[in-house]
């Protein structure tokens, strides 16, 4: 035996068993496979829980009681709270020292938020709009591919499920806003990533439910391959922005701003998309949701507002989702950015505000079946 070599490799041994914790300790389990026949289990609180509809709201704006106010005024009764900086930024949210002290910020913003939101009878959605280790420059998440801002994901849950345990203005957590993972073999899957942040929320605050994104930018498509959670209280997420040619025409998708004052607008209703094809754009949606016996919850759905007929599209999709018992949020409330402002003109060349717009009609009509919740 070659001594020198063989104590080598005990020490090796040695060192690796008694080394410090580090990213690649923690283990990502699969989500598990789930029964034939298997149902989706809910408490008689979520269960039961009235419907909510609201906005999403963005943390890099400012909001103030005014706002919340307004909101109220207009009986939306959700926010979907999207904690957010720097999004779709390559290269950024990569030093996690400066993230987590960007995170203690976002804490005590959402601290003041739920003290209005208990005033004014309004539940808040927490959704994680920019995790950590950020994006490259295609949009994939890199904390499916780097598993250390796969760890720094999860620690950051636990922090934010203490901070809010028993906090009733927060009805639920929504883990990760449109994952992208459109990368070869990532290390930690969008899936097994937010089913290693459930388990650990639930550690900590077992009694929220919780909101996870299918995969794919919460594409309706990608439900064909979601998987459920077998655990309690799970929502699962979709966004509707079909057809993305329509709802985000002028600012992508092929058409310019120049295309929209022009008068080159792509219209609604068409031959090509009518009412009835947003069910069928939602049809993987309804198919897991009836399959598993599943709650689904309308993230994020919405239109630019130089979109013909916007308040058509806007109409009819709450149609669908009042016809399927789905709480929504509309995109978005206030936002720097006025393209999808419900408060704003339809006119392109119009940048004033404009109350009486039809897109803000239908809106308001959607929250008119709302109640007040405490």
């Amino acid at each position: 035996m070659n001594t020198p070599i063989f104590l080598f490799k005990v020490a090796a041994v040695f060192a690796a068993a008694c080394a410090p914790a580090a990213f690649a300790a923690q283990v990502f389990e699969p989500v598990p496979e789930v029964s034939d026949g298997f149902k989706a289990e809910y408490s008689p609180g979520v269960a039961d829980a009235p419907k909510m509809r609201g906005m999403n709201l963005v943390s890099c704006f400012k909001y103030d009681e005014k706002d919340i106010a307004d909101l109220a005024s207009w009986n939306a009764n959700l926010i979907r709270w999207q904690i957010s900086r720097n999004y779709k930024r390559p290269g950024e949210n990569r030093d996690k020292a400066d993230y987590d002290k960007w995170i203690g910020g976002e804490i005590a913003k959402l601290k003041n938020l739920a003290g209005l939101a208990r005033k004014y009878g309004i539940k808040i959605v927490v959704e994680m709009h920019t995790p950590t280790g950020g994006v490259d420059k295609d949009n994939n998440m890199m904390m499916f591919y780097e598993p250390e801002y796969a760890e720094h994901f999860v620690e950051v849950w636990k922090r934010l499920a203490r901070a809010f345990k028993g906090e009733k203005a927060i009805f639920a957590y929504d883990i990760i806003n449109e994952p992208v993972q459109a990368l070869p073999n990532p290390e930690v899957d969008y899936l097994k990533l937010q089913y290693a942040a459930a388990k650990a929320i639930r550690e900590i605050d077992p009694d929220k439910p919780l909101v996870v994104a299918s995969d794919g930018w919460n594409n309706p498509s990608s439900f064909k391959r979601l998987r459920p959670f077998p655990m309690k209280d799970i929502l699962y997420s979709v966004h509707m922005y079909r057809p993305h040619e329509y709802t985000h025409q002028g600012i992508q998708s092929g058409t310019t701003m120049d295309d929209m004052r022009a008068g080159r607008t792509v219209k609604y209703p068409s031959k090509k998309f009518s009412k009835a094809d947003i069910a069928r754009e939602l049809k993987p949606v309804t198919d897991f949701e009836d399959k598993y016996g599943a709650k689904i919850f309308l993230g994020e759905f919405g239109l630019v507002r130089w979109a013909p007929n916007g308040w058509r599209y806007l109409r009819d999709c709450m149609e669908f989702f009042e016809s399927r018992g789905w709480s929504w949020a509309n995109h978005a409330f206030r936002e720097t950015f006025d393209g999808f402002s419900p408060e704003h003109s339809d006119d392109v060349n119009e940048k004033e505000k404009d109350l009486n717009n039809p897109r803000l009609k239908a809106l308001l009509d959607g929250f008119s079946k709302n109640s007040r919740l405490r």
